[in-house]
């Protein structure tokens, strides 16, 4: 029973890692897209495409990893209760399973660290990235109205009523 729970929990954090090594690559070419992208290209829709895309897939990989989490959380607990202790530890388990199994738990747990490392890595890149991005938009689309709010400053916008003048004062 205890071999099984660890397979079972070997196989989350391996499907944990390969997701999180599918969102590095995505990254990593979003982070690309934006380090190539002229002044123009920010006012494109291909830069709001890129992003719903980029999010989108974020979004569903994290709702992924949260319902992960949530089963190597319940498999940790009946480790924990087939074991006696009360919390989860690689080295409380290494005597009570076998040398393969321990193994590919501990590589399947220090890989899924690493990858999780390099994307809050490159979330320390892109984010600040994106806000000066969000920004420079904000600013041109400022500009864009300060102009058509000085034309109409100096141009009238109907034509001008008449007016009485009484002189007579």
């Amino acid at each position: 029973m205890l071999e099984k729970l660890v397979k079972d929990l070997t196989e989350l954090y391996t499907e944990d890692f390969l997701d999180y090594q599918e969102l590095l690559r995505k990254m990593n070419t979003f982070r690309s897209f934006l380090d190539n992208m002229e002044m123009k290209e920010r006012l494109d829709e291909r830069l709001e495409q890129a992003l719903s895309a980029f999010s989108a897939y974020r979004d569903e990989s994290f709702v992924r990893f949260r319902e992960r989490a949530v089963k190597s959380q319940t498999i940790q607990e009946k480790i924990c209760s087939e074991t006696g202790n009360g919390t989860f530890g690689l080295l409380a388990l290494q005597p009570r399973i076998s040398k393969l199994s321990y193994e590919a738990l501990l590589a399947a747990g220090q890989s899924l660290q690493r990858h999780r490392q390099e994307v809050l890595e490159l979330d320390r890149i892109i984010i600040p990235r994106l806000q000066m991005e969000l920004e420079a938009v904000k600013l041109e689309l400022h500009r864009f109205q300060n102009v058509l709010t000085t034309r109409n400053a100096y141009h009238q916008k109907g034509t001008a009523e008449a007016r009485f003048i009484n002189k007579l004062k």
